[in-house]
């Protein structure tokens, strides 16, 4: 199977087995959305009590990221991924015998959490660009495409097991497909690095053929392997703080989103089923916009691509904006449409690029900050958004303070202009 001759690259494999995890773990998590509007109906909570489930969450997320950065560099994703789908099978069981707020806090806020931080982002984003140079942002792009894809039939599923079955059942049947699917593939097909199975990146046969292949437009790949950052180093840098700015923004309009996107639409006079399914529809449309924004970031670079993609999900929601008093289906479509494929441009780009600038034994630490200042970004939205909207009854200042985040992540990559810098780190070493 890993014979270094074969013609099909093991790399491959890495990125479906990520595709797959990220499908289940962060469409678990975009699914929320349709699980806030059910239970909000079931006990009449206040929409800030009931979002505080995701706020919590998002804390816990980003606390727990360091560890799981420290947990990826030391131990193999074969190990890690299984405990920490475990771990959301059992907060998704234990989600599903909720009678109070506190219930809803501990199982989804703390369980799910841990899981979804271990088999989430971070830990697939750190896996992948170890089998990866030259086509780094395609294979982070593609792996990230999972979310988008979990994010459409997850939650449209869990919808349609809410409308016939109700919600504690939809979370019992999400917690026997983490079972099912991410233990066995992570269990038999991870592995931690190419060099583990005699391989090296992107499939090259030896050390001289990766110099000679031009893996970083004419720089000396040899002296780059040579710098090995650590989280110490890269603190002193200001890119890595652009960088996780993009990031805590990125959180912040997912996290509010995900939570609030369905309950508005349902407030805007559209059904229940047609609410879920265009959350999923939207992130679903995230996939494509991992993928295509990962590809061409490769050839346009990381600062190029994510502009082009926040245009995008910020002319969405222009249309989003006026959704409640025009009443008018067009304007979700195109909101769905612009914007789920707009921000899907976030993740492999920031990923990407902190993996072009700190690359080393040390990545998953270094990448596990994206996490927390994602946590940090998702954390205060999601509980802002229902305060706002409890305090004023609309969420005009909510999704206002969304729009201004989108431009201020595509600034962080920006300014943190990971082609400049990247040869600049090279020529230094």
């Amino acid at each position: 199977m890993y014979n270094k001759k074969h013609i099909f690259y093991y790399g491959w494999i890495i990125v479906a087995v990520s595709f797959l995890t990220l499908f289940f773990s962060i469409g678990i998590r975009v699914s929320f959305g349709v699980y806030y509007v059910a239970i909000l109906d079931d006990f009449r909570w206040s929409r800030a009590d009931t979002a505080l489930a995701f706020s919590i969450a998002m804390c816990v997320h980003a606390m727990f990221a360091p560890v799981s950065g420290y947990l990826i560099d030391r131990f193999s994703p074969r190990r890690l991924f299984p405990v920490g789908a475990a771990f959301l099978a059992i907060g998704l069981i234990l989600c599903s015998f909720i009678s109070n707020r506190w219930q809803l806090y501990l199982f989804w806020g703390v369980f799910t959490a841990i899981g979804i931080n271990m088999t989430g982002f971070a830990p697939n984003m750190t896996i992948v660009p170890r089998w990866f140079i030259k086509k780094k942002g395609l294979a982070n792009g593609i792996a990230a495409s999972g979310i988008g894809a979990g994010s459409l039939f997850v939650a449209m599923i869990a919808g349609l097991i809410i409308k016939y079955w109700g919600w504690r059942a939809a979370f019992l049947v999400t917690a026997t497909a983490v079972l099912l699917f991410i233990i066995p593939a992570a269990s038999i097909f991870l592995r931690h690095s190419p060099q583990e199975i005699g391989l090296l990146p992107d499939n090259v046969k030896n050390r001289r053929e990766e110099r000679a292949g031009g893996i970083l437009s004419g720089i000396n790949a040899e002296k780059i392997s040579e710098r090995q950052w650590t989280i110490g180093m890269a603190v002193k840098t200001a890119p890595f703080w652009w960088i996780n700015l993009t990031a805590a923004c990125h959180g912040y309009i997912v996290s509010m989103m995900v939570v609030h996107q369905t309950v508005y639409v349902v407030d805007s006079g559209f059904s229940h089923l047609l609410a879920a399914s265009m959350l999923g529809i939207t992130w679903g449309l995230g996939s494509i916009g991992n993928a295509f924004f990962g590809a061409i970031s490769d050839r346009i670079g990381r600062k190029r691509a994510l502009a082009f993609g926040s245009v995008l999900a910020f002319s969405g929601m222009l249309f989003f904006l006026f959704l409640k008093e025009a009443h008018l289906n067009i304007l979700l479509y195109l909101f769905a449409l612009l914007y789920g494929v707009g921000q899907g441009a976030y993740s492999p780009i920031y990923a990407s690029s902190m993996a072009d600038l700190y690359a080393g034994p040390s990545f998953g630490k270094i990448i596990a900050t994206v996490s927390v200042a994602y946590g940090i970004g998702g954390a205060f939205s999601s509980y802002a958004g229902g305060y706002l909207y409890d305090a004023r009854g609309s969420y005009l200042l909510p999704f206002l303070s969304h729009m201004v985040c989108i431009l201020l992540g595509a600034l962080g990559i920006w300014m943190a202009s990971p082609e400049k810098n990247k040869i600049r780190y090279q020529l230094s070493v």
